[in-house]
């Protein structure tokens, strides 16, 4: 790869970590007050709004762009369907747990496809990535230190599971997982904003499936009419997010895309404790041990 061209794919990672950061906490801050289907449902929706002119404008200057869509269709919905368990996971988590504690939970993601890639031969075993794994391993141990628990219980990662909201956030990162295996082969035979659009606009309608069976449509009018800004504010900036994310694709590998986005954990633990009043306890240096971790996986 050239550097002209490491630059801009390294541009745009860096965009996606400011998207992921500022994200976070305003889902932490939705969840209080409303459902997670319904939060996802709203996500969707204005993400999928914002996007159809800017689609419409590049079919009518060249309807060639859309050639390659019916191909990649199959993968976004399968991503659709992974998100949407994952996001309402993930809203669930938020309303019990603290963010500070949570988030860095899902920088699992990057460990899922860094095991699924060497599974089917994409990327070869390193010293250097088994070691970013065991930091990974050793940060998670420290999420566990607080006042009342102990060093030995502390040192068992599985102890982390049972904290408020860790079970959400865990499947939240085994899906992104998925999700970042079925677009990186998609956005293959797609332009990605075509194809960021088919995927958004299949989240929301999974969603509103969901609010309609439970017969709580309600819902997402209730956010739309109570928080406008942050509901809005939290679409144009997700979908922002997968947009560049699927443009990262061009230049990187997603077991290489996943572990630098995983510095959004410091700002969101940072947020977190400053927004949020959440208690910090060892969640900065344990935060700084995942990150160090994803970064040796990075360098593998």
């Amino acid at each position: 790869m050239s550097l002209t061209l490491l630059s801009a794919g390294l541009a745009f990672l860096a965009a996606r970590i400011v998207a992921n950061a500022i994200l976070n906490p305003l889902f932490k801050r939705l969840s209080r007050s409303h459902g997670s289907v319904a939060i996802t449902a709203v996500f969707g929706l204005f993400g999928s709004i914002a996007v159809v002119p800017v689609v419409g404008w590049m079919v009518w200057h060249d309807p060639a762009v859309l050639d390659g869509l019916p191909a990649a269709i199959p993968w976004s919905i399968l991503s659709s369907i992974s998100f949407t368990a994952g996001l309402i996971a993930f809203m669930w988590a938020l309303r019990r747990g603290d963010i500070n504690l949570l988030v860095p939970l899902t920088s699992l993601s990057f460990i899922f496809l860094y095991l699924y890639e060497l599974a089917v031969h994409a990327t070869q075993f390193s010293w250097a990535a088994l070691g970013g794994i065991l930091l990974v391993m050793v940060g998670l141990s420290v999420l566990n230190l607080s006042p009342g628990v102990s060093i030995a219980q502390a040192l068992n990662p599985l102890l982390v599971v049972q904290r408020p909201g860790a079970p959400g956030a865990l499947l939240y990162g085994f899906c992104l997982a998925a999700c970042r295996v079925f677009d990186s082969t998609g956005v293959q035979f797609a332009e990605p904003l075509p194809y960021a659009l088919v995927g958004d606009a299949f989240v929301t309608t999974l969603a509103f499936i969901v609010l309609a069976l439970r017969g709580r449509l309600p819902e997402s009018a209730q956010i739309i009419r109570e928080r406008p800004l942050l509901g809005i504010g939290a679409s144009l900036i997700g979908i922002t997010g997968y947009v560049l994310l699927l443009v990262c694709f061009g230049y990187f590998r997603p077991s290489q895309i996943e572990p630098t986005s995983q510095i959004s954990v410091m700002l969101a633990v940072l947020i977190g404790t400053a927004w949020f009043r959440e208690p910090l306890h060892m969640r900065i240096p344990a935060s700084l041990l995942i990150c160090g971790g994803a970064v040796l996986v990075i360098i593998s």
